[in-house]
């Protein structure tokens, strides 16, 4: 996988989100950013999901330009996203790249 495009849906008032579409390159680093509320959770579950216009945004979310069937989503999903909350508890002390690496360790990445 080179890339992942995520493909505007609707807010939560149902009005058409403000982009097209924006693109996420493998090897970068992207933020999130936005007032409590505004969707960033619901963001990264639709690139999780690998969402194809079926979760309450009705966003697509592409690999490399292409929709994934079905029956492909939930083994791929797992492999997307490492999501790091704000308010995790761990009984693991452990740095942002510790966590990855054992997130990726544990997928067998």
């Amino acid at each position: 996988m080179r890339s992942v495009t995520i493909l505007a849906g609707c807010g939560k008032d149902g009005r058409p989100e403000p982009f097209d579409s924006i693109s996420l390159e493998r090897g970068g680093l992207y933020t999130i950013v936005g007032n409590t509320g505004s969707g960033k959770s619901r963001f990264i579950k639709d690139v999780e999901q690998l969402a194809h216009g079926d979760s309450v945004t009705r966003r697509r979310v592409l690999l490399d330009g292409v929709e994934i069937p079905a029956e492909r989503r939930q083994s791929l999903s797992s492999q997307l996203v490492a999501h790091l909350g704000q308010n995790m508890r761990f009984v693991l002390d452990a740095s942002v790249e510790e966590f990855l690496a054992l997130h990726a360790q544990c997928r067998g990445k």
